[in-house]
């Protein structure tokens, strides 16, 4: 499942303007290991936690998802029947930026967003 989950987010990465050059393409090469390895309290961790979140982002990495290739992707962020899935990316001068995943009535991603905390 990882590999067809890796596999379909590199398709997407390629359809949705992260290629190109072969810089643009690495530029989109997200690594579920180091995210779920990185301590989004420390702030060179945190740094790069917020790197890769931008990488979901900028990349669409997320678009059209299932809850379940979200939770393979990033991990769980929340109840299985929460709207919104809230990952701590990086800490910010008062708060920590997160990156939120909204889910849709069918269980797939609708939005995917920073917000504060």
């Amino acid at each position: 499942m990882r590999t067809a989950l890796l596999a379909t987010a590199a398709l997407v990465a390629l359809a949705t303007g992260c290629s190109g050059s072969d810089d643009d393409a690495a530029g989109c090469d997200f690594d579920t290991e180091e995210w779920a390895g990185l301590d989004a309290t420390d702030d060179d961790q945190g740094a790069r936690k917020g790197e890769l979140a931008d990488m979901v982002v900028d990349c669409g990495l997320l678009d059209d998802a299932t809850r379940a290739e979200t939770a393979e992707l990033l991990g769980e962020g929340g109840a299985t029947d929460a709207t919104s899935w809230e990952y701590m990316t990086q800490p910010t001068m008062i708060d920590f930026e997160v990156l939120v995943v909204d889910f849709g009535p069918d269980d797939t991603v609708t939005r995917v967003y920073f917000s504060q905390t």
